[in-house]
């Protein structure tokens, strides 16, 4: 049965003291994969709005002849950099997940299937 944090939680008390240390563990790995994909989301849409402005610029740059090159390279690097970083928050999610599954499965469980 798959447990949400909140019933993890609920579960803790009952539980004997050898497996309240998985639970934490746990826990703990679902807190860190929120802050995570928290992370991973703010800095995707932070690179959508970026990328929303550059093209607003090029469009009015191009319309009304104006030279604001270094604002185009600004926010390029700014919408690249936010999204690389954001796919990195993403993989690091990944990585939390399979860790979990890994103590789900316990220590002992080896990848028969690498």
């Amino acid at each position: 049965m798959r447990l949400t944090g909140r019933a993890l939680n609920d579960e803790l008390s009952a539980q004997q003291p050898v497996d309240q240390a998985n639970t934490r563990a746990q826990l703990r790995i679902l807190q860190k994969r929120a802050r995570l994909l928290r992370k991973a989301i703010i800095l995707v849409s932070i690179s959508i709005l970026l990328a929303s402005i550059l093209i607003i610029s090029l469009f009015f740059a191009a319309l009304l002849r104006w030279d604001i090159g270094w604002l185009i390279l600004f926010l390029f690097i700014g919408c690249m950099a936010t999204l690389i970083v954001s796919v990195l928050a993403f993989i690091q999610d990944v990585n939390q997940s399979l860790l979990a599954l890994q103590l789900e499965l316990g220590e002992n469980a080896t990848d028969e299937t690498a």
